[in-house]
């Protein structure tokens, strides 16, 4: 599955959760700047936006990983993504990468396909560890402590299973306020 491809499913999914009135959300636009007579496009901000029944807003950035761990530098997760993630998670925006890792069969092992939400915070060991330069990769392992994993189902009067965003934000959500 391509990025493009896991970005289309999970707005299937959450058009079928605003039919039912329980969140809506939309894909941030691609911005740019007129400069010397010609547009430039700026650094893109997190793929998704919306906002819960009660006013509540979750903002994440999806990506599709088909190695061990998912790369956390410049050129897959971008700056101003994660500046923007930080900033409308100190005001209380639920902030996340949704990482959905394909399956994995190696010589002596094998790794499940698995969907996670791994919170982004201020404060986060991860976070912070990433701030100083520590740590360059989230995995799998990290996932499981950290992250909400996402299950994919099928939504109610739906015959395709799809990552349950909803539940994703509504565990880390519960997490913030537990």
């Amino acid at each position: 599955m391509t990025g493009k491809e896991f970005e289309e499913i999970i707005l299937q999914r959450m058009n079928i959760e605003e039919a039912l009135g329980k969140a809506c959300m939309g894909r941030y636009g691609v911005q740019g700047v007129f400069v010397n007579g010609e547009w430039r496009p700026v650094a893109s901000l997190p793929d998704f936006e919306g906002v819960l029944w009660n006013g509540q807003q979750f903002i994440f950035e999806a990506k599709v990983c088909a190695a061990a761990s998912y790369q956390v530098h410049e050129e897959r997760f971008k700056e101003r993504q994660y500046a923007h993630l930080m900033k409308r998670a100190k005001f209380g925006a639920i902030c996340f990468l949704m990482i959905h890792f394909a399956a994995r069969t190696l010589k002596t092992k094998s790794d499940p396909e698995q969907t996670w939400a791994f919170p982004v915070t201020p404060g986060h060991p991860i976070w912070t560890a990433y701030d100083r330069a520590e740590i360059r990769v989230i995995t799998r392992e990290a996932c499981a402590e950290y992250a909400v994993e996402v299950p994919w189902n099928c939504a109610p009067g739906g015959r395709k299973p799809r990552p349950d965003v909803l539940a994703a934000v509504m565990e880390l959500r519960a997490r913030m306020d537990g």
